[in-house]
């Protein structure tokens, strides 16, 4: 009884557990995926904004997310390059806090974003997911 009874508590511990692991690893698959869909030849390109650039498909279902491509201006300021919410049904809206709001699930990682096809520029791409 004491071991069908431990048993019972360690699964449903591990399933505590693993939910809260993956709802905050939710993001790092995210930005991934929204890297792969925005990405060409290894860099952004600047010309196409990222709501036109981003499928609905590549974004986890049911939750509102947030994309920012940011760059560190020469006096060291954090810049935006391009931003976009999409809500949890797929509309898109431009949002101000940069590069993310604090209350969200976030990653960033380091990318290139093309200018033009001799200018690529070091940026940081930022995924949160509400």
């Amino acid at each position: 009884m004491f071991s069908l009874a431990l048993s019972m508590y360690m699964g449903y511990s591990e399933s505590v557990v693993d939910m809260g692991e993956s709802e905050r690893e939710i993001s790092e698959p995210a930005l991934e995926r929204v890297w792969d869909e925005i990405s060409d030849d290894g860099a952004y390109n600047v010309d196409e904004d990222l709501e036109n650039a981003l499928s609905v498909e590549a974004l986890p279902r049911g939750r509102d997310v947030l994309v920012a491509i940011t760059y560190v201006d020469d006096s060291g300021d954090t810049e935006v390059v391009d931003n976009v919410e999409f809500a949890a049904d797929g509309t898109a809206s431009s949002y101000s806090e940069t590069p993310m709001p604090d209350h969200v699930n976030a990653s960033s990682r380091p990318i290139g974003v093309r200018y033009n096809p001799q200018d690529v520029r070091g940026a940081r791409l930022h995924v949160g997911v509400v």
